[in-house]
This record gives C-alpha cells, structure tokens and sequence, in this order.
C-alpha cells in the first residue's frame, strides 16, 4: 500500500532517500538504532568502516502543523509552502542548518554531512560504535564545569550565529567522556523569528532548572539575558 510505513520509518520516500544517499556514497550500509523518538529515530551507518548517524524524521508521525510555528518567520524558509511533506522536508534541511551554524560558533555538537528530504546524515558521537548516553541517564561529574559550558554554549549561538537551540535541556545533550555534545538542532530558530525571545528564555530558565538539581547554584536568568545583548 502506498505511502504505508514499515517499522514506523521506512515509508518509500525513506527509502528512496536513503537509497540516493547510499548511491551518492554518503553512507555504505545502516547497523541498527541509535536512539528512538516520537518523531525521529538516529540509526547506527558506516562509512569506510567508520561510524555515522542518520536521522529519520518519521513522516507519517510529524506533527507539521506544530513545525510551521518554528518554520513561519524564518528567513531562510520564505520559500517553504504549508504543506505535507514540504514542511517535514526543511525540518530535516533546517536541523543541517543550524547544526552548521552551531560548529561555526565553536559549540560542540554533531558535525552535519548531508540531508535528503527527510534524512540527515551527520557525524556519531560516541566510542567506536557506542553512543554517548544523554545527560538525563548519564549525569556530569562536574555540573558546575558543565553548566558553564552551557552558558557559554548559548553565548556563543546568540552572539555569533544569531541563534537560540529552542529546546536545550539535559534530554538534548550527550555525556561524551564527560564532555557536553549538544544534539537535536531541529527547533532552532534565528533572531528574526518572532518566538526567538520566547525559546531564548525558555532554554536558560530548563538549563538552570537542570543544574539546579544536580546543586549548583545557578544565575539570574535576566541577568543571563541581559549580558548577551
């Protein structure tokens, strides 16, 4: 049946895509699941015997309607029209996007490769083919080193690259041999967008909320916002 999903992932424009990606010679074969979401699932791939990531974004199971809100209002989107799959289609490109944005501004997280529709290629974070476990299940040895690292992650994004994570929490980020690895760009907007302010403060006040838990003492989140500008 047309359009019918296998697995929750590998609907025929999934294949289709990943079978241009495997012809283009982004990837040589996929090894298994990385980690599984509801709108998303990161599968173990290898290339010349080196480990990747590949990110499906689940078309049948994307809320694109939700998506548009983060799509609508970004300048590098004007083009997108509200409608299924265009919109699922620049999620993926728009994750590729801000993950580039963010390596230029110097935060560690996942290098991208390439994307196709809605498959994104992108390096693995890990050792050897295990990945890193995210924050919530591996906590930091060093909360307070680390939340400084935040601060500065979202810094560097605001002062450098005009951008905000949108969604930055202890769920989002990865215990890499007990370096922070930001992950899940997807939500990421620019400084023109009208909710940037909005998803600004909400990324610091979870961050705070995070390492507040885990003891240290946290700063002012206006004061935070107030010596980014």
């Amino acid at each position: 049946m047309a359009g019918k999903v296998f697995g929750d992932v590998f609907d025929r424009r999934t294949v289709r895509s990943l079978s241009l990606l495997r012809r283009k010679k982004y990837y040589d074969s996929i090894k298994g699941v990385v980690s599984s979401g509801k709108e998303s699932t990161v599968f173990l791939a290898e290339k010349d015997g080196k480990p990747l990531a590949i990110k499906i974004y689940m078309i049948e199971k994307l809320k694109f309607d939700k998506m548009w809100d983060y799509l609508y209002g970004d300048p590098r989107f004007f083009h997108v029209k509200k409608s299924f799959p265009n919109i699922i289609y620049a999620w993926a490109e728009k994750e590729f996007s801000n993950l580039a944005k963010a390596r230029r501004a110097g935060v560690a997280c996942p290098e991208p490769i390439k994307f196709n529709k809605n498959v994104l290629i992108m390096e693995f974070i890990g050792k050897n083919e295990n990945p890193s476990q995210r924050a919530k299940d591996a906590p930091p040895r060093d909360p307070g080193a680390w939340y400084k690292s935040m601060l500065s992650s979202i810094k560097k994004l605001y002062k450098k690259e005009c951008l905000v994570h949108g969604d930055l929490s202890e769920y989002n980020v990865l215990n890499n041999e007990e370096k922070p690895v930001i992950i899940d760009f997807s939500q990421g907007i620019l400084k023109e967008h009208p909710l940037f302010q909005k998803l600004l403060e909400r990324d610091i006040k979870n961050v705070n909320a995070w390492f507040s838990k885990l003891g240290v003492k946290t700063k002012n989140e206006k004061r935070i916002i107030d010596k980014l500008k």
